[in-house]
């Protein structure tokens, strides 16, 4: 999509999202059923997770990619397999696909630093040359103040 026909798309209305998140809560409630812990994709445990979040193979490998080279948890997947399942319910998807597990593994990747591998922590702490000896998950913040002569 061009930006120009981005920025001439009227885009969704509250009315229709909204359609959309009932449409996804219905699904969910039609999976889980009314249980003790909300009947929500987040509430998910294991058993759960790996009978409702089943990835085809192109999933899998990116699942498996980005495991390796963001240095995820099993924590971290799981939270990237339970978004990706909303992601897929908003969009009326019976299946994972490739695209909902992506934009969750973006989701986590934007998500503010929690999470992120040593690497990438280094790399997000880099500012103009300076490295920060702090070891916080968020890049240090650099002054724009500059002293009155």
């Amino acid at each position: 999509m061009s930006l120009k026909k981005l920025r001439s798309s009227p885009g969704e209305t509250t009315a229709e999202i909204a359609r959309r998140i009932a449409a996804a809560r219905a699904i969910q409630l039609e999976r889980f059923g009314q249980t003790a812990p909300p009947p929500v994709n987040s509430s998910m445990g294991t058993e759960a997770l790996r009978r409702v979040c089943v990835l085809d193979p192109p999933g899998r490998k990116l699942l498996d990619t980005a495991f390796e080279k963001l240095g995820l948890s099993a924590r971290a997947l799981d939270r990237i397999l339970k978004v990706a399942r909303t992601i897929a319910d908003l969009a009326g998807s019976d299946a994972i696909r490739a695209a909902h597990l992506a934009e969750a593994i973006q989701y986590r990747s934007l998500d503010g630093g929690r999470g992120m591998s040593g690497s990438l922590l280094l790399s997000a702490t880099r500012i103009k040359g300076h490295r920060c000896r702090s070891r916080s998950p968020l890049p240090p913040v650099v002054s724009q103040h500059r002293p009155s002569a």
